[in-house]
């Protein structure tokens, strides 16, 4: 055998153990249409949580102050209306207990009469009518700063990227004043957060109080549209 002869012999026994590696890495388990590695997820965002203080923010607002006027306004009236009616029914009483005066008849005494009576009544009257008159009044006007409240505490968490809104409030012993009795009102007070530990400092990723940012954006007009709202 020649030199030519043995490299020829040489080429083809390597191309032939080529080709048989070749079909047995392609038959190896987990070769055969093995998939591709998975790509990496993306870091995912914590959820963030907003805390507020509706009564808070409520009592800052220039409207809270507007209409706790004009309502302080109407209660002063009516009752300036309802002394008015009980100084007459005084002075009737009076007059009747003191016979009518020097000059009094029988029928001055039985108009004095029918008249206290008629007195006792329409202030029982105007006293129902006037808590009634309050109460409808004080509920449109919680409801009309609660709604503004709220408008832009939803504006603020979706410009700053906040997922679910929960509402606290301070426990105290103070009696029942302007924000609180109505059912509107209570049903967005009454939805107490019981810890959220540095919510207040920002040392909390995933809960913050924004009550006082809300205060401040209330105080200066309220939180500005963003267009992309539309």
């Amino acid at each position: 055998m020649n030199r030519t002869t043995l490299t020829t012999a040489v080429i083809a026994a390597c191309v032939a153990s080529l080709c048989v590696l070749a079909w047995a890495t392609l038959l190896a388990p987990g070769t055969v249409n093995a998939a591709p590695d998975p790509a990496p997820k993306a870091a995912t965002k914590p959820i963030r949580i907003a805390i507020v203080n509706l009564e808070e923010i409520s009592r800052s607002t220039p409207l809270y102050s507007r209409l706790r006027s004009e309502w302080e306004e109407a209660r002063a009236d009516i009752k300036s209306y309802h002394a008015k009616l009980q100084r007459q029914h005084d002075t009737t009483l009076q007059r009747i207990e003191n016979g009518g005066g020097a000059h009094a008849d029988e029928d001055d005494l039985v108009k004095d009469r029918v008249r206290l009576q008629a007195l006792r009544e329409t202030l029982k009257a105007a006293k129902e009518e006037g808590d009634k008159y309050l109460n409808a009044l004080i509920a449109d006007f919680q409801k009309q700063v609660l709604t503004e409240v709220m408008i832009n505490v939803r504006r603020y968490m979706r410009q700053e990227g906040y997922a679910i809104l929960l509402q606290d409030y301070n426990v105290e012993d103070d009696p029942a004043d302007f924000m609180s009795g109505d059912p509107y009102a209570q049903s967005l007070l009454a939805k107490p957060v019981l810890d959220a530990p540095g919510s207040l400092d920002g040392s909390n990723v995933f809960v913050t109080d924004i009550t006082q940012e809300m205060i401040a954006a209330m105080k200066s007009g309220g939180v500005p549209e963003d267009p992309d709202d539309g």
